[in-house]
Formats: structure tokens, sequence, C-alpha cells
């Protein structure tokens, strides 16, 4: 059977064959008879070395069978096709060779160009990793920078799953923050008026959120960013809450399917976890500081340091309490020593992110310097990260199969999660006064 078809996302690399979403145009029947058609084909694409890898946007022809995905056979099994039947994929095609498909045509719409020059941006930043590091080293920062985990091997990527650490590899709101961080500053350097720093914030972060695949997590965060940057301008305060239910409503206009999508559910659920969690726990840490170096005026200078390696600490164990409800029900896993990788890598995941625009900003300005943060920050940080997931995960007993709750007793986990978030608030109150 041939189809033929537009690619609306960027493919991604898996052992010399590129994965994609197909949405489908025509369909050639083995009986010569063309139909046209609608609807999603995941697809996947051998290469060798004569073939240029497909983008966004082309319209491509490939010839195979069509496939559904195959379902869990075992009680409380997770399967992929419930992940992509959320998505609404519902089947795959193989392509049957490197010579059974083809690129026939590109596209010449403006907004297709400008996201495959966004998307593009992957290869540019692990070329420029690699020059420096080992392949899965480079393909962490890379992770760590744009989100996904297609620059890593098979074999890391389901290390860093089974350790509970397959969340840093998410583009999401520290990524966002980085980015508009770094453009602040530059532009307050410059000294340019609000109107345009908030301008030039938005579009870096909607480029970012591009870049990184469009992914509902970075979407959120971009559309979160830009709210809270420009409010200011208008005359409003920032509300987490607001921004939070505004980019829910945008992510969900753009694709309504979105409500199904793993990734989307976590990523709002986390974030509403840390507004309810948060309060409290910087009013007891406030508190405790405080009170620690008034009796001890030499210890003032660790206490940034300190604040960030336990706020650290406070986000991964905040976000795998949230998650833990979601998790549970679609992937019918857990990690068992995630909590503890999580608390070994946090730190180094808070900074690994600045360093790495850092050097990028510096590979073409600067090579050398750019060369040498590689050696002395990234490389070692990429390898300890590596190391703890391989040391946590490394095994297949490294999770917990478990039977998927209901989702009511989901619903009733979050509504305990929120009683407790209530009376840590109530508890911390008279401090935070």
């Amino acid at each position: 059977m041939t189809v033929t078809g537009r690619l609306i996302d960027e493919p991604e690399a898996h052992n010399g064959i590129h994965i994609g979403t197909l949405a489908v145009g025509v369909v050639d029947g083995p009986n010569g008879i063309t139909h046209r058609s609608n609807g999603l084909l995941r697809i996947a694409l051998p290469m060798d070395a004569s073939k240029q890898p497909p983008h966004i946007g082309d319209m491509v022809r490939l010839r195979g069978q069509i496939r559904r995905f195959r379902s869990p056979t075992n009680p409380g099994e997770s399967g992929a096709s419930a992940l992509w039947e959320r998505r609404g994929l519902f089947a795959r095609l193989n392509a049957s060779g490197t010579t059974a498909w083809s690129v026939i045509a590109i596209p010449r719409a403006p907004h297709y160009r400008l996201a495959a020059a966004a998307l593009g941006l992957r290869s540019r930043t692990n070329a420029i990793f690699s020059a420096h590091m080992t392949s899965d080293q480079a393909g962490l920062i890379n992770g760590l920078l744009l989100g996904g985990r297609s620059d890593l091997t098979g074999r890391r990527a389901n290390e860093l799953t089974r350790a509970g650490l397959a969340h840093i590899i998410a583009a999401s709101g520290a990524n966002i923050a980085s980015i508009i961080g770094l453009v602040l500053l530059l532009l307050r350097w410059l000294r340019l008026g609000d109107r345009l720093t908030a301008s030039v914030c938005i579009l870096a972060a909607s480029g970012y959120a591009v870049a990184a695949g469009s992914q509902p997590a970075v979407v959120r965060a971009a559309i979160m960013a830009s709210i809270f940057v420009a409010a200011p301008l208008f005359n409003r305060c920032r509300d987490g809450a607001s921004a939070l239910c505004v980019a829910a409503i945008v992510a969900l206009a753009i694709d309504p399917a979105n409500i199904a999508d793993p990734g989307f559910q976590l990523s709002f659920t986390i974030v509403a976890g840390m507004m309810a969690f948060w309060p409290s726990w910087s009013a007891l840490l406030a508190h405790v500081l405080r009170k620690d170096i008034a009796a001890s005026r030499s210890r003032r200078s660790i206490d940034i340091p300190i604040r960030m390696v336990l706020n650290g600490v406070a986000l991964s164990v905040i976000a795998g309490m949230t998650a833990a409800p979601i998790t549970l029900q679609i992937f019918n896993s857990a990690p068992v020593y995630g909590v503890w990788a999580n608390l070994l890598v946090a730190p180094a995941v808070t900074a690994i992110v600045p360093i790495a625009l850092l050097v990028l900003a510096f590979s073409h300005m600067a090579p050398a310097l750019s060369g040498l943060l590689c050696h002395l920050i990234l490389a070692p940080v990429a390898a300890f990260i590596l190391n703890t997931a391989t040391i946590f995960g490394g095994e297949p007993s490294s999770t917990l199969s478990t039977p998927s709750p209901s989702w009511p007793v989901v619903l009733i986990s979050y509504g305990v999660l929120g009683g407790l978030a209530f009376a840590a608030r109530r508890a911390t109150w008279p401090i935070g006064r």
C-alpha cells in the first residue's frame, strides 16, 4: 500500500530510522485504486547515506503495510497503543526500505519554513556539544536544553526512565525561565524600554517552544512566561493560577487532543502542585535559614548555594509526589529509587541549562571559552547524571510494576494531596507573616 501525506512534526532519528507523524492525504490501494483520505499515521523511514532526512511540512510518499499498534496482552501491562490512541494515532506504517519512500515536495508556506528552521536547531546544538564530549553526554545536554531523547542511545534513555529521571529531558518551565532570564539580563544591560523588552522575551519563549517540538509542557511554560512578562504592561498583577488556566485554554485551543496527552496532564498537574506546596516550603525554608544564619554571620555567604540546592531537591520531591497518581494510572509502573536519584541530580540539573546556553552563545564568539566550559563543567556533570541513571536504573528490577489505579482513585489521591497542601499552608502561615 502506498500512502502520501504531509509530516506534521519533526521526525526523530532512532538507530538509523526517522520516526514521525504523517497527516494522510492520498492512499493507493493494492488494486490500483486511489482514495482520498485523512487521519494520522505513525511512520518509520529507514535512512542511508544517499537519503536526506525529511523535515516538518515535507510531502512524503511511502510504501509499506499499515498495522495497528500492538495492544497489551497481560493484565495491568502498559502498552504504547493506549498512549498513541490518546493522540489520535491508531496505526503505523514502516517503509519497506530506503527506496520505498521519498520526499515529493517541500513546504513553501512561511510557517512551515520557520518551524523547520527552529526545529533544525537541535542538530546544530548537538554538533556543538559533540565536539567536546561523548555522544551520550552531548545527547543528554541537548535533551536537557531542548527536550526529547532522540539524541540518546536506547540503553541510556531506558536507564533514565527506570531511574525516574526521564522528566529532566522534557523541555519545561526551567528551560523557559533560563532563556528569559538571559534575555532580560542582556536587554537591561542595553537599557531598552519595557515594552520592547517584554516583546523580545515573548518572542524568545515562543521560538524556544517551537524549537523544542511544541510539546505540551513547553507550550504551557511559554504561555505562562509570556503572560507574566506582559502583565505589568497592562497594569495587571502577576497571578500564577490565572496564567496556568490561560495556558491550558490556549494549549487545548491549539490541539484539543492534548487533554488526553500524558505530557499535558503531567505538566499542568505538576505546576498546580508546585503552586499549592511552594508557599509553605518557601516560608519554612526562609524561617530555618534566617534562624540558622543569624546565629553565625560567617555563614551568610553560603545562604544562596544552600537555598539553590534545597529548592532543587524540593522541586523534585513535589514534582514526583504530584505526578505519581497519573504516572501509575498511565504507565502502570513506578521507579523504585526515583526519589534518591532525583535528590542526587537535582542540583546538577538546576545549573546545567544556563551553562549550556552560555556555551552555545560563546560557540561562535569565543570557541575556546565554549570548549573550556564543556570540558570543565558540562561533560563531568553529564557523566555524573548518566552514571547516576545507570546505578539506579541499570536493572529491570529498578521499576515496580503495579496494576493501573482507576480514575476515581486518582482523583481521590489528588484530593488528599490538596488537603495536605491546605494543612501545610495553615501550619506555615504564622511563620511567613
